[in-house]
């Protein structure tokens, strides 16, 4: 089997290893960069920058479907999917930095060699990938995760929606079963009713976005029907099946009622988890827990010349996050001194309309707390939220 070396190999060309591989590169390093479907991984070919294209062309839809209330006469705005198709594809192009034999020519130009298949483990150093086989110095894991499915009787047989498949959908649904209300669900949800998709959002916990503030929950739930969007909330999934129509969701609802949802399609965002499985960890002892990679406050996993950043180890799932563990990571495994990531303080928003935005803060014991920074809503819009809301941070958190 012929042997491939490189200086350092990244595991996964999503926003920790596009930003491991670069920053090694920088370095004069030798990189190689594993990706077994599109570089640029989950956020940008199913994930951030899509699904924002998508939510800024609902919200266009959205704006001129209100505008009479303006004294704007908008005759009519229909929806041309396929076209906004093409235009979402412009959006990946543009920031991949064209197509993607393009990038590609454009990475190994800077020292990197993208390789395409599945990776795994046959020893601390080897890796084997198509048949393959490949050593490195150094290796970073950055191989992302995928959506968790839940435990729902029929379900896999009736089948459903990822935001990898919303990317590709034919067609949009004349009506979608939403599960799970964390902040993929509820983009979702308003996203899909802009483009007059019926919408109905399922959520097991008593509220949306349970870790989140409850007074800007409640408006945003408010928000969300008044914009028409079927909210239930502390439900229980029983079954899914297939109808002559489409799927139909059984269910527990709050009140202990038996209730059906038949819906044309169902889409879930119920959270997601590491891609460990197809690595072999335990091929290279690479240490994991609660299936995720155990690593040190610089990055380094069980193996000192092994690294991991993004997803794989756990913790806040959010692009900046992934693309700014995965620079350290790079930095550390190529420094005789790692020095420790710090993520002190981490912003993130809800892109929900109005938008949703939050800060985390590390105390010195590591103990999150996290403030909401402002809820804005367009003074003049015909709603009952506020124009603005300031929370108080409580001071113990700055």
């Amino acid at each position: 089997m012929t042997l491939t070396r490189y200086d350092l190999m990244v595991i996964g060309a999503g926003a920790a290893g596009s930003s491991a591989a670069n920053e090694a590169a920088a370095h004069g390093m030798r990189v190689g960069l594993i990706e077994r479907d599109k570089l640029g991984g989950t956020y940008l070919n199913y994930g951030c920058d899509p699904t924002k294209a998508l939510l800024h062309i609902a919200s266009i839809h959205h704006q001129a479907q209100q505008a009479a209330m303006y004294g704007i006469q908008i005759p009519s705005a229909d929806i041309d999917w396929p076209g906004i198709q093409r235009y979402v594809q412009g959006v990946i192009e543009q920031v991949r930095g064209g197509t993607p034999i393009q990038a590609r020519e454009k990475l190994r130009q800077r020292g990197i060699e993208v390789i395409e298949g599945e990776a795994e483990f046959i020893s601390e150093h080897e890796m084997g990938i198509g048949g393959r086989l490949y050593e490195a110095a150094r290796i970073i894991i950055t191989a992302g995760s995928h959506t968790i499915t839940p435990p729902i009787r029929g379900l896999d047989h009736t089948g459903f929606l990822t935001n990898v498949d919303v990317m590709k959908l034919p067609q949009l649904p004349h009506s979608l079963a939403i599960i799970g209300g964390g902040p993929l669900g509820v983009e979702f949800a308003q996203m899909f009713r802009r483009f007059d998709v019926e919408v109905t959002l399922l959520e097991s916990k008593p509220t949306l976005l349970e870790h989140e503030d409850s007074e800007l929950v409640k408006l945003l739930e408010q928000v969300l029907r008044q914009e028409g969007v079927q909210i239930e909330t502390g439900v229980t999934l029983q079954q899914a099946e297939l109808t002559p129509q489409g799927k139909r969701l059984r269910f527990q609802d709050a009140s202990r009622r038996q209730r059906e949802l038949d819906v044309t399609d169902i889409l879930l965002a119920t959270g997601r988890e590491p891609n460990l499985a197809p690595l072999h960890l335990e091929a290279a002892d690479v240490r994991s827990d609660n299936n995720r990679i155990l690593v040190d406050a610089t990055l380094r996993t069980s193996v000192p010349h092994i690294w991991a950043a993004g997803d794989v180890i756990g913790g806040m799932r959010l692009t900046h996050v992934a693309s700014a563990q995965g620079k350290a990571a790079a930095r550390n495994a190529l420094s005789h001194h790692p020095q420790n990531f710090n993520l002190q303080v981490v912003p993130w928003v809800i892109f929900t309309d109005p938008p949703w935005h939050m800060w985390e803060a590390q105390r010195s014991s590591y103990a999150p707390v996290a403030s909401p920074i402002a809820w804005g809503v367009p003074c003049l819009r015909r709603t009952h939220a506020p124009s603005s809301m300031d929370v108080p941070q409580d001071s113990s958190s700055s």
